[in-house]
Order: structure tokens, then C-alpha cells, then sequence
């Protein structure tokens, strides 16, 4: 239930409240925040035995690239077309996942996990209209404006920052 409440809450703080910082030290922060909160549980309940080398870099790659890259780039989404907006793409997950199945590990969906698909990709158009929102084109020229005032606020690749 707090997941819940926090993806419905978390996108909208930041918007309202955080609009004018960069995304990437937010994420970082909550991310370490994320961390303290897990530290007690290890720490009660430790592994039974040490990973393996493979383990622990899946869990750097998971960290890393599904955790903590994707909360950045949420979090300039959210920035550029708004929380209600953004949300949406949280829906596209077994999409991808899916997706991913078929095309590395040679999975073949059945017809419940294809009508699956085709519903979360109507309801996600739907819920998003096909189009932008109103106002979107104006609030996308406040995002340039603060970014044209303040150079740091933009999102840089990744070596260049």
C-alpha cells in the first residue's frame, strides 16, 4: 500500500514542489534513502551464504540501469509532460517485459498475455488521449524557459555531466 501511495504522491511533489531542480540528485537521494530504509532487514535476516559474482552484478546492472537510470529519466518526464502523464508509462512495464521475453530468452506469449498486452496498450492511449494535454505546449515552454535560465537544469549524456 505505501508503493502505491508513493507513485501516486511521488510524481506530483515532484512537479509542484521540485520542478526547478535537477532530477538526477533526487533520484540519487531517494534512492540512498531507499537503502537506509532496506540496511535493517539485511542486517536482521542476512543471505544464508555469500552471492555469487554473477548475482551481485545483476544486482549493480538492476541498480544501476532498471533503478536508478529509469528514475531519472521519470523524473524529467515528469517534468516535461506533467505527473498524470508520466504515470502512464509505469503501465507500459509488461509491455516490455514481454517484449523482452520474446526477443532475448525466445518466450512465445499466449493468447490471455497478448489480449494482456493489447488491453494495457488501449487503456495507456486512452488515458493519455493520443494527443498532448491542453496547456502542454505552454508548460513544455516554461520547462525551456527555467532550463534556458538555469543550464544546469538540463539533462546532460551521460559522460558530459
Amino acid at each position: 500500500m505505501l508503493a502505491a501511495l508513493g507513485y501516486a504522491v511521488g510524481p506530483m511533489l515532484l512537479k509542484r514542489r521540485l520542478a526547478e531542480l535537477d532530477p538526477r540528485p533526487l533520484m540519487a537521494g531517494a534512492l540512498a534513502v531507499a537503502a537506509l530504509a532496506l540496511t535493517p532487514a539485511t542486517l536482521i535476516a542476512p543471505p544464508a551464504e555469500t552471492p555469487s559474482l554473477e548475482a551481485i552484478a545483476s544486482l549493480v546492472v538492476l541498480g544501476v540501469f532498471c533503478t536508478a537510470a529509469a528514475l531519472v529519466l521519470f523524473g524529467a518526464l515528469i517534468a516535461e509532460v506533467g505527473p498524470s502523464r508520466a504515470s502512464v508509462i509505469t503501465y507500459v512495464a509488461p509491455v516490455v517485459a514481454v517484449t523482452l521475453g520474446v526477443a532475448v530468452l525466445g518466450e512465445r506469449p499466449g493468447a490471455g498475455a497478448i489480449a494482456g498486452l493489447l488491453l494495457i496498450i488501449a487503456g495507456s492511449w486512452l488515458s493519455t488521449d493520443g494527443r498532448m494535454p491542453p496547456g502542454a505546449a505552454a508548460e513544455g515552454s516554461r520547462a525551456r524557459s527555467r532550463r534556458a535560465r538555469r543550464p544546469e537544469l538540463t539533462m546532460r549524456p551521460w559522460p558530459f555531466r
